[in-house]
């Protein structure tokens, strides 16, 4: 079995972007010229597969038809994302996912994580959109979940950034709980507040409309005591892969 998103004939490899035993994400130009972006999962083995069912593939939806689901949600709610095309799952007779693949279209810029890690220094403007964005973001009642500075792209023309990897995120009815707000703040700041100049954070701060949200100080007291363990995991996690590909 077979489909469109895995055996594009006709496109031209122009980059490998990243790449592990089951990830893979390419670069490509199609056979009517448009840069697409294609990131692939899969699972080659009975332990993959089986690992890929308890985390949703079997019952749930995979991650990229997630994936896809909530781009067009952040799409549709007016938030810079990358623009979704299309998601396909290959399945063995049993209903376990072999392959699976998202397609996007190609952004313009480079990771946020990439660009400090070059002392490349996002201007203050660039700083209030992204406030704004995910001011709006929570606004619609959507928690990232995975909102680590390696997860946002930045180029130089508005909106000047599109978030990206909202694969795990989860879109809470009645409202976003606070808990998840400071969770996707505190994610994302905790990496950068040491390294972002305060004018830039005022921006930031300014535009996403609460004072002292860039600093984990003031966020950590919105985690659960029962989730700050995790929370450290995973900040400590995003650290090892700053600016790495």
């Amino acid at each position: 079995m077979s489909c469109s998103c895995s055996q594009p004939q006709q496109w031209q490899l122009l980059e490998k972007l990243a790449q592990s035993r089951t990830v893979e994400v390419e670069k490509l130009c199609t056979d009517d010229g448009h840069e697409v972006v294609r990131k692939s999962y899969r699972f080659p083995t009975v332990k993959d597969r089986l690992r890929g069912m308890w985390r949703g593939t079997l019952f749930g939806k995979p991650k990229v038809e997630r994936e896809d689901f909530h781009l067009d949600y952040l799409t549709r709610a007016k938030v810079p994302v990358i623009t979704p095309i299309r998601a396909c799952v290959i399945r063995d007779s049993f209903g376990f996912v072999t392959d699976s693949h998202l397609i996007t279209a190609a952004s313009p810029g480079q990771r946020l994580d990439y660009l400090l890690s070059q002392n490349q220094m996002p201007a203050p403007e660039v700083w209030a959109a992204i406030g704004s964005s995910l001011s709006r973001m929570h606004q619609v009642s959507f928690w990232h979940r995975g909102l680590a500075p390696r997860n946002l792209l930045i180029h130089d023309q508005a909106p000047f950034h599109f978030w990206l990897d909202p694969a795990k995120s989860v879109i809470h009815s009645g409202g976003i709980r606070q808990a998840a707000r400071a969770d996707d703040l505190l994610r994302f700041w905790a990496g950068l507040h040491e390294q972002v100049p305060q004018e830039h954070k005022h921006a930031f701060e300014q535009a996403y409309g609460q004072e002292g949200v860039s600093d984990p100080a003031n966020i950590w007291p919105a985690i659960p005591k029962g989730k700050r363990a995790a929370a450290e995991r995973v900040i400590r996690r995003d650290a090892t892969r700053f600016g790495k590909s």
